[in-house]
Parts: structure tokens; C-alpha cells; sequence
């Protein structure tokens, strides 16, 4: 279990870096995701308007992984809820890969930007439960 203290001075990175992806042998790296921070409550809202699904609260069987499955049809590709350290605080955030499985985002990053409405390149975040 990682220290709780240095995870949170971690930053996010712009490029992954050699020594953070797993080789056959020696140590393996921490788990980082790749993607965009958004907020939960936003990306409810999101389901909602873009797919005219009114999404329910979690005391009347709100499913996460109902709306997730939807941002999945939506760019074509598998996505995963997560919590990471960036920006200086916890965050809610929509991970396509990680650095132990890095597949090639090439069509899928331009669609989820378009979803979403974000700027800029993904980045990598590091995994709070790991």
C-alpha cells in the first residue's frame, strides 16, 4: 500500500515515462490512469443530456456503471470511473487505459474530448486504491 502523503504530491504527466511501464522482470511501477479529470455530477448530467437518459440518485438505484456503459458506446471504446491524485486533490476521473494495459487511443481520444468538451491532451493520473 502506498504511502498516502507522497501519493498526494504526485503530478499529473503528460507522457508516460519508460520507468513507469511494467518489464518482465524486477519491481512492477504504481498504477497510473490515463484520461480526463471530470466530475461525477457532471458527467451524470452529461448522460442525461446527451443520451435523454434521466439519470436516478444513488438512493433510487443509480448505477455508475450504467452511465459508463453508455460513455463506452458513445466513443467506442471501455472506460473505467476512478478516483485519482492530481491538481492538488482527489479527483473523479474517466480512465481509458492504465500503464500496465496502454492501448492506442488515436480514434477514441478525439471523441471523448468532443463528449466531454475538454481541451488539450490526456494525462496520466496516478490510482489512489492501488
Amino acid at each position: 500500500m502506498q504511502n498516502y502523503e507522497l501519493t498526494c504530491l504526485a503530478q499529473a504527466l503528460d507522457m508516460l515515462l519508460l520507468v513507469l511501464i511494467p518489464r518482465r522482470s524486477g519491481p512492477l511501477p504504481p498504477l497510473l490512469h490515463c484520461g480526463y479529470p471530470y466530475p461525477v455530477e457532471k458527467l451524470e448530467e452529461l448522460v442525461a443530456t446527451k443520451f435523454g437518459h434521466a439519470m436516478e440518485t444513488a438512493e433510487h438505484g443509480f448505477s455508475f456503471t450504467s452511465m459508463v456503459y453508455r460513455l463506452e458506446e458513445a466513443i467506442g471504446h471501455t472506460a473505467n470511473l476512478k478516483i485519482v491524485w492530481g491538481e492538488g486533490q482527489e479527483l473523479g476521473f474517466l480512465s481509458l487505459c492504465t500503464n500496465m494495459r496502454s492501448p492506442k487511443l488515436a480514434e477514441t481520444e478525439p471523441k471523448l474530448k468532443q463528449l466531454l468538451g475538454v481541451e488539450g491532451p490526456m494525462k496520466w493520473y496516478l490510482d489512489m486504491e492501488y
